[in-house]
């Protein structure tokens, strides 16, 4: 299967009955900081991924993912482990660049000062960035 994935309304009631699962949106799944622990855990000890999550009543049709999504969720949590230990999956937070404090960020949420110092600060960063790479050029 390619593309998004997008639940129905019975599909995510479903999902969210699973005690493993924090939350269900209509194309995506937050499962609980405490089974993906576990789930890294078993796989290190030799566990397959599809299997870790079929034990916990989530299958391939009622997640409709291919196969493919169980060994990338399992190797994305042993990379943010690996980084930032336990507490990096019990408090994982979706997002990155762009968020602030898990939000995502707009400037039109700014306001005129708040804007134009950010502005600043962007062009300082990206005339730096030219330099740098002006600098780089030069050496070739």
């Amino acid at each position: 299967m390619s593309g998004i994935v997008k639940y129905t309304e019975e599909e995510r009631s479903r999902i969210l009955a699973n005690p493993n699962v924090k939350s269900c949106r209509n194309s995506s799944i937050t499962f609980k900081g405490e089974f993906k622990l576990k789930a890294i855990k078993e796989y290190a000890e030799g566990k397959g991924p599809k299997r870790i999550f079929e034990e916990r009543g989530l299958t391939l049709e009622l997640l409709k993912k291919h196969s493919t999504f169980f060994v990338g969720s399992i190797a994305d949590w042993k990379r943010i482990h690996k980084k930032k230990g336990d507490t990096g999956l019990l408090e994982e937070r979706r997002g990155g660049k762009g968020t602030i404090k898990g939000k995502r960020f707009k400037l039109s949420n700014l306001s005129d000062k708040e804007k134009l110092k950010y502005l600043e600060a962007q062009v300082e960063y990206l005339t730096a960035e030219n330099s740098f790479l002006a600098q780089l050029r030069a050496k070739k």
